[in-house]
């Protein structure tokens, strides 16, 4: 009876074994796999740009001749006027972003109006290994604003207080608030998969920021999620970090209407 008993007991132990192997192995294999479309992610999105924005007439001696980075940067100069002219047909306000200048100016028909310094830039990887030709074309035309999120109200705070009779209601009782946000922190999500995302160089509110990231980077996720659990490749942003002043990041962001148009130069 007992030699039953262990042999039961064996039996029972290998099966368990068997079956933690089994679990391991298939979290291995989901961990792997997630992991593999993951770096595949960012490849599938430069092709998918190179595809998109490559000219098919262009003169293959052309494309050979971006290779020298003197032409590659006037071209890209040129690609930088050229959206800002189209941009300037619209008659509302809207940022150009010049990175080898290290400035951010709104703009209303072409006309600088008011310009900041860029004090940090972080520019993703994707966007340095799209073919040279279709980088042009990409950076050729405006961005389009399509989403934003942000810390900071679009429009400051008013506090109206009721009027206590009708002399103080003749008065000026409307009282802007001055309060000064801790976090300046807003991503701009445009038309051709590009996300912008400025903050202010000085020191953030740990909480607020941990806050508004992890919010932020949890949509993201989700998003990505809902296709690698289908085991789909997930769709990857490309991303350009800014960094500026605080009180100048606030004047960016609130004087930019809904859906302005961004030109880039980088």
């Amino acid at each position: 009876m007992g030699q039953k008993e262990n042999i039961n007991s064996i039996s029972t132990f290998n099966l368990f074994k068997i079956f933690i192997f089994i679990i391991l192995f298939f979290a291995f294999g989901v961990i792997v796999t997630f992991s593999v479309l993951s770096i595949i992610s960012p490849l599938k999105k430069i092709e998918e740009i190179n595809n998109k924005y490559t000219d098919e007439n262009i003169d293959i001696k052309f494309r050979e001749a971006l290779f020298n980075n003197d032409l590659f940067r006037l071209k890209k100069e040129e690609a930088f006027i050229k959206a800002r002219l189209l941009m300037s047909e619209n008659d509302s306000i809207n940022l150009s972003i010049d990175i080898p200048d290290s400035l951010i100016a709104i703009e209303i028909k072409g006309t600088n109006i008011y310009s900041i310094h860029i004090k940090k830039v972080q520019i993703c990887n994707v966007l340095n290994h799209i073919d040279r030709s279709a980088l042009i074309n990409y950076l050729g035309s405006p961005f389009c604003i399509l989403q934003e999120k942000a810390t900071i109200l679009k429009e400051p705070l008013i506090i109206k207080k009721a009027p206590k009779d009708s002399i103080e209601a003749n008065r000026n009782n409307v009282q802007q608030d001055t309060l000064d946000p801790k976090t300046v922190v807003y991503h701009f999500y445009t038309d051709k998969d590009l996300m912008i995302n400025i903050k202010q160089s000085e020191d953030l509110d740990i909480i607020n920021s941990f806050k508004f990231q992890f919010d932020y980077n949890r949509q993201i996720s989700n998003i990505q999620l809902k296709k690698l659990i289908r085991f789909k490749i997930p769709d990857y942003i490309p991303w350009i970090n800014l960094e500026v002043d605080k009180k100048e990041a606030i004047a960016i962001y609130r004087a930019l209407p809904e859906h302005a148009f961004i030109s880039i130069h980088f």
